[in-house]
């Protein structure tokens, strides 16, 4: 990556950057500062070749997918699963009778 500057060269500032990226412009200032991504100066402005732009994000955009695991689909099941019909299930049945006693008692007075 160079930051030569030609005639036929698109420069981007690095609030353009920023904006086209959607991130603060400080993260695009920190990048030019700590050398990962070229820069030249323009007056009192940086600006970034439209080349080493695009390169800069294929190298890290690549490094951001392989750092990513492999996706592992879930297993797809091999039938549908079954219902229950009303013969498969088996219902309880309390053959106990059951007496109230407190009502028996309202029928002797």
């Amino acid at each position: 990556m160079s930051a030569k500057i030609t005639k036929t060269a698109s420069y981007y500032s690095l609030e353009e950057i920023a904006k086209k990226l959607s991130v603060h412009v400080n993260t695009v200032r920190n990048l030019v500062k700590s050398k990962q991504l070229p820069a030249v100066k323009m007056g009192a402005q940086w600006r970034v070749n439209k080349r080493d732009l695009v390169t800069y994000l294929e190298e890290n955009t690549k490094r951001a997918f392989e750092d990513l695991p492999e996706f592992q689909w879930p297993e797809r099941p091999t039938a549908p699963p079954t219902r229950a019909t009303p013969e498969d299930v088996i219902y309880p049945v309390d053959t106990t009778p059951y007496v109230d006693e407190d009502a028996l008692a309202l029928f002797d007075e």
